[in-house]
């Protein structure tokens, strides 16, 4: 079975207004029904932006088959990190930082232990921030062995 491969669609802001109001109405649970309130976030194309995402982060999924699996998630993942109000969005501060290096040398990549640690950061955002971390000092590296 041949799936077509759909456009890329970012999230908009009325699309995330939207789901912060399905959330309120609903909750925070039964994404699916939340996703087939969603106007142009439903079927295919939800799935599609959804496991597109993870594509890109894990660099695993190689069937688009399984988007079709998928539908509530897209809803969920953007609640989740991005429009839950409880979420810290504020500039990572240096004593967070020194977090993050020092729990991820002792726990590796498990970004969700890692972000318990930290008050209201997702381990979306605690990866991301050490990622950050680590281009700078390989950045700063690059900049001493140059000069």
């Amino acid at each position: 079975m041949h799936h077509e491969r759909q456009e890329k669609k970012f999230w908009t802001p009325s699309e995330d207004l939207k789901l912060t109001e399905l959330v309120a109405t609903y909750g925070a649970r039964r994404w699916n029904r939340l996703a087939e309130k969603m106007q142009g976030r439903t079927g295919k194309r939800m799935c599609f932006h959804f496991c597109y995402s993870l594509f890109v982060f894990f660099r695993k999924l190689k069937s688009y088959s399984s988007y079709y699996v998928l539908e509530g998630k897209g809803c969920r993942i953007r609640w989740l990190n991005k429009l839950d109000p409880r979420i810290n969005k504020t500039a990572f501060t240096d004593e967070e930082d020194a977090k993050i290096l020092s729990a991820q040398r002792e726990l590796g990549n498990q970004w969700t232990k890692i972000a318990k640690l930290l008050h209201r950061r997702t381990d979306i955002a605690v990866r991301n921030q050490w990622r950050h971390l680590n281009t700078k000092k390989v950045e700063e590296a690059n900049k001493r062995r140059n000069h």
